[in-house]
């Protein structure tokens, strides 16, 4: 039977191996027998029928996310991150009682989406996947919103009464007087998109305003690269709003005071706002913040600030040029899972509490050029931390990895180092990372050899090694003592080239 369904596909690989992995999860002899016998194998349309049989046959949890999708245009480049707080922020991520995170939910349900083959072109970013869809993939997903969503462009006359997503495809279109009656005549709306700014197009700040006043049910507000010298005060007044995106923002320079009223907020972002001149004073009242991305001009960030947010599960904080410190009371965000800091040459030093960040998962530092990383005492306790991946990406001056790290010698599976010129890849403790999957180092002259541990990580699958000269051509060579440190490695890639 088997065979018969697949000889449907005409040969197209991709509807292969979408429809090879729905088979291979249906046991049931009469399921097989449905899709064999379905009529959707007769419709007339571009959408490949086994696309729409694998639709068909999802958990309604899984229709609900695909069906999200279609918000975004063709050919967008998603990332998992954004997309899983899209989902959370409109609800579509439901907790399981189990003490499960929402983020690991949604993350689940990514990789069940992407086992289907509805995401494509998936690549590994160091801080999250980027991916798209197939054109005909995205059709399908706007074909089952059932006219929740709508894309609005030059063509569109109406919009149903339904709708609860929008998204504008080209900033001409943003009226500037009053809404059109297409959108008047909505209630119910929860998503407004804007598009991704062209030059000499409108800045929708009046549209913004009308939007504001008319739709209070919004739980996602995605300015993505508008350009607003300010966002209106009113948007306190959005009381369900879980999600604002006002990323490469290049000319907002101070954000209201009233999006501290946001209470429910859950998403704030912020970053590429390069003139943005702080955080607002009462951002400590944002408490249901999980995920907050941010760039500002500020030397500081002030005390009982970010640190009263103690829901935050995701921290950014990236190219901040005069930043020189952060805050001390970071030890109270206790449910920080991933921490990302980046792009502040200024900054001198971590505060201390980093180290009792028990909840963190993911430790990314980049391009601090001045930043030295907390020891802590040589007599105090283990630190706290039980990290999976650490980043370490241009940092000249540190010569070591700090003994705090130690800590999670036995949790961490990833570590990723680059451009650390006075870096040596020797810490004692690697030896014991008995869960570690991946090492990589990049141009970090000073790690001439490897340490004599890393023959001991049974679990190791994956050795990267690139502009590292010296090690390039021990290794290269296939013999001496650094060879047979690794020799039993199942993957080793030299300068981008796989030698085994």
């Amino acid at each position: 039977m088997g065979k018969e369904i697949v000889s449907k596909c005409a040969g197209n690989p991709m509807a292969v191996r979408t429809l090879g992995s729905l088979l291979y999860s249906k046991t049931n002899p009469h399921v097989w027998k449905s899709i064999r016998d379905s009529e959707v194998w007769q419709l007339k349309t571009n959408i490949l029928p086994s696309w729409r049989i694998t639709y068909d046959l999802m958990p309604s949890y899984l229709k609900q996310c695909f069906a999200y999708c279609s918000i975004f245009p063709k050919n967008y480049k998603y990332n998992n991150l954004e997309l899983i707080q899209l989902w959370i922020a409109n609800g579509l991520i439901q907790s399981r009682g189990n003490n499960q995170e929402l983020e690991e939910i949604g993350q689940q349900h990514w990789e069940e989406l992407r086992s289907r083959s509805f995401f494509d072109d998936v690549v590994e970013d160091c801080l999250f996947l980027t991916f798209k869809m197939h054109d005909l993939i995205h059709e399908l997903a706007i074909s089952v919103t059932q006219n929740e969503s709508c894309n609005v462009n030059m063509r569109t006359q109406d919009v149903s009464s339904t709708t609860r997503h929008i998204s504008f495809s080209d900033p001409s279109l943003l009226p500037e007087q009053e809404l059109p009656r297409y959108l008047s005549k909505l209630s119910g709306v929860r998503t407004i998109m804007f598009p991704i700014r062209k030059e000499g197009g409108s800045t929708g700040e009046s549209f913004l305003e009308m939007c504001i006043s008319r739709f209070k049910q919004l739980r996602v507000l995605y300015l993505h690269d508008t350009r607003f010298d300010q966002l209106p005060s009113s948007i306190g007044g959005l009381k369900h709003l879980r999600f604002l995106h006002s990323c490469s923002n290049r000319n907002i320079k101070k954000l209201p005071n009233s999006v501290c009223d946001l209470h429910n907020l859950q998403n704030l972002g912020l970053a590429g706002c390069e003139e943005l001149e702080e955080l607002p004073a009462d951002i400590k009242k944002m408490i249901s913040l999980r995920f907050l991305d941010v760039t500002t001009k500020q030397q500081k960030f002030p005390e009982s600030g970010i640190g009263c947010l103690t829901s935050l599960r995701c921290l950014f904080i990236g190219d901040c040029k005069n930043l020189e410190a952060l805050f001390n009371d970071m030890q109270s965000l206790k449910s920080l899972r991933k921490l990302f800091i980046g792009g502040c040459p200024k900054l001198a030093s971590l505060p201390q509490g980093i180290k009792n960040l028990k909840a963190l998962e993911n430790l990314w530092i980049c391009n601090c050029e001045n930043l030295k990383l907390p020891e802590g005492e040589s007599d105090e306790p283990d630190s706290m931390l039980k990290l999976r991946s650490v980043m370490f990406v241009g940092l000249p001056k540190i010569d070591s990895f700090p003994r705090w790290l130690e800590g999670s010698a036995r949790t961490l599976q990833k570590i990723d180092v680059a451009h650390c010129p006075n870096l040596t890849i020797s810490p004692k403790w690697l030896q014991n990372c008995s869960s570690l999957r991946k090492l990589k180092i990049k141009d970090c002259p000073r790690s001439s050899s490897l340490p004599d541990g890393i023959r001991h990580i049974a679990t190791l699958r994956e050795l990267w090694i690139d502009d590292c000269r010296e090690l390039n051509s021990k290794i290269a060579a296939r013999s001496g003592e650094d060879w047979s440190k690794i020799a039993c490695i199942p993957e080793i890639y030299i300068d981008g080239r796989k030698i085994r």
